[in-house]
């Protein structure tokens, strides 16, 4: 069995709309197709709830997203609305101080063979420093938590003056009752993600974390139609 080619992360592209969360409101409930990352929600009018469609079935479409049957709102990242065309049906904004967004969102990263070395030096080119310091920073948080894409862990670096970075992360429950906070100044992202992680921990995301993978669990055994 042939072993798979290395892959090699070439180039960051510069990120766009990294800390805003969009809300596409028609009514007084709101759904989310992520797990919520929510501090206090923004707004006490409204009761967050998952969604567990995907865009391909249909969420989101080119007349926009779709709001039939059961949803009155979709939380969205506002970056993948506006790569589609689609920012003009976004009429709230979720600030990150009230909703993380997930770690690397907004963010584009071009892969190529790690043998190309000609495709690596042109696509060198492209790649943003700042986003890619910030962005490792974020996903440090997540592999230090031992999360995926699922998991309710938001992260947010921003480049500070002098090569600093400021790191804000999260876990929080999956009734939004109960979170884990902390905001971390570095300079080395890796380091910075994973002191981020060892603080979270300790005030309280192994607890919610343990919760989440039980759940987890309960779900995928529903859906194979057994328990593990």
């Amino acid at each position: 069995m042939c072993e798979p080619e290395s892959i090699r992360h070439a180039a960051a592209l510069q990120r766009r709309e990294e800390t805003d969360r969009r809300l596409v409101v028609n009514g007084v409930i709101e759904h989310e197709c992520h797990l919520t990352r929510d501090r206090g929600h923004p707004r006490n009018d409204v009761t967050v709830a998952r969604n567990r469609r995907r865009h391909e079935n249909g969420l989101v479409g080119p007349r926009g997203p779709s709001t039939d049957g059961d949803l009155d709102a979709i939380v969205l990242a506002r970056a993948g609305l506006v790569r589609l065309g689609l920012d003009r049906h976004i009429t709230e904004v979720f600030p990150v101080d009230r909703m993380l967004p997930a770690p690397a969102q907004g963010a584009l990263a071009i892969q190529c063979r790690e043998r190309d070395a000609w495709i690596v030096e042109s696509l060198a080119r492209l790649d943003d420093p700042a986003t890619r310091r910030t962005v490792a920073a974020e996903r440090a948080v997540l592999h230090a938590l031992g999360g995926g894409c699922s998991v309710p862990v938001g992260a947010v670096a921003v480049a500070r003056d002098g090569g600093a970075l400021g790191l804000t992360a999260g876990v929080f429950s999956m009734d939004g009752l109960s979170s884990s906070w902390t905001n971390l100044m570095g300079e080395e992202p890796l380091a910075l993600g994973e002191a981020a992680a060892r603080q979270l921990l300790s005030a309280g995301a192994r607890t919610i974390l343990a919760a989440f993978d039980k759940q987890a669990r309960l779900e995928t055994s529903e859906l194979t139609g057994g328990l593990r």
